[in-house]
C-alpha cells in the first residue's frame, strides 16, 4: 500500500479522499454548470461512486490522482 501524502501550503491542504467526502463529490459532479466544459452530462450518484473509487485506486496503484478535496472541504482538481 502506498502512503498518500498531505501537501500543505499557506492557503491549501491537499489530502487523500475519505469516504465521508463522497457526498460532496457526488453533489459537485451532478451539477450541469460544473461539468458542461468537462464532460457531456452530469454524473449520476452511481457514476460518481465509480469515479470516486477509481481515484482512490489510482493513488494506491500509481501514486497519482486527478483531484480531491482540501482540508476545508473544497474540492480541487
Amino acid at each position: 500500500m502506498r502512503t498518500i501524502p498531505n501537501i500543505n501550503t499557506a492557503r491549501l491542504t491537499l489530502r487523500a479522499m475519505r469516504p465521508e467526502d463522497f457526498g460532496r463529490y457526488a453533489e459537485i459532479w451532478s451539477e450541469p454548470d460544473v461539468v458542461r466544459h468537462i464532460q457531456s452530462a452530469p454524473r449520476t450518484r452511481g457514476q460518481s461512486w465509480d469515479a470516486f473509487l477509481r481515484n482512490a485506486g489510482h493513488w494506491q496503484m500509481a501514486g497519482v490522482s486527478d483531484n480531491g478535496p482540501s482540508s476545508s472541504g473544497t474540492a480541487v482538481g
